[in-house]
């Protein structure tokens, strides 16, 4: 594995697969917990919707079915999000912070109050 960090875009198939599974555990996650405010920022195309409209059809699943058909079912959605967001990213697909530091760091940098 390289210490160069790449863009979504840049990535082979294979890496662009890991980083999409990786991140669809994340945004299971926030979904499943009502925090999708960060995350739908980045959404310029609606893909949130259409990916949220099929994690509420599947909520009675197990979160392992749920996670892995969300991934199959909308990989161009997840792959199209992942390009908007300010992710580096290393040649495995890894991201180059883990998804919770992150969000952390993101929620930290928004400004607070009127």
């Amino acid at each position: 594995m390289s210490d160069k960090l790449f863009d979504f875009k840049e990535l082979n198939d294979s890496a662009k697969h890991t980083a999409v599974k990786e991140f669809a555990i994340f945004y299971v996650h926030q979904y499943a917990n009502n925090n999708m405010e960060l995350i739908a920022n980045y959404d310029v195309d609606g893909v949130v919707q259409d990916i949220n409209r099929d994690l509420y059809i599947n909520r009675f699943n197990l979160e392992s079915t749920i996670i892995s058909d969300s991934v199959s079912e909308r990989f161009s959605k997840y792959a199209h999000l992942l390009e908007n967001i300010d992710q580096k990213y290393f040649d495995n697909g890894h991201p180059e912070k883990n998804w919770d530091t992150w969000y952390e760091d993101k929620y930290a940098s928004v400004q607070r109050g009127l």
